[in-house]
């Protein structure tokens, strides 16, 4: 059977997308794949708004995403070469999944992270 080009896309571009399927428990064939998209921060909002995420943007060293309780997207190279970004998601500072055949996180600081922020429901008390 020969590949589709969108088969090879996303086996090379899709760690961000599965890392977030992962999040949302959902097939990562079902996320778009973000990190093409011109506005892919906007597109990425838009798209966890409907699962009831807000996302927050950070840029942190490794080390501080051990206070951060929610499972986070960190994204950093994989290797010391720095040729490939690559998108892990972590939890307290441990890894919790990673894509890649190896899967051993990233080497190194994140490049940023994104954290997904369930949306609460604030009762109006008055």
């Amino acid at each position: 059977m020969k590949k589709k080009r969108g088969d090879y896309k996303r086996k090379n571009d899709g760690c961000f997308s599965a890392s977030l399927a992962f999040i949302l428990n959902e097939n990562e064939k079902d996320i778009p794949l973000f990190i093409k998209k011109k506005n892919w921060l906007k597109s990425l909002r838009k798209f966890c708004a409907k699962y009831g995420y807000d996302v927050l943007q950070l840029e942190l060293f490794k080390s501080a995403h051990t206070h951060i309780t929610s499972p986070i997207i960190l994204v950093g190279h994989r290797d010391k070469k720095k040729k490939r970004v690559h998108a892990v998601v972590y939890k307290k500072g441990k890894l919790l999944y990673d894509s890649s055949k190896k899967g051993k996180g990233l080497k190194g600081d994140p490049l940023y992270s994104l954290v997904l922020l369930k949306r609460i429901k604030i009762k109006d008390v008055r």
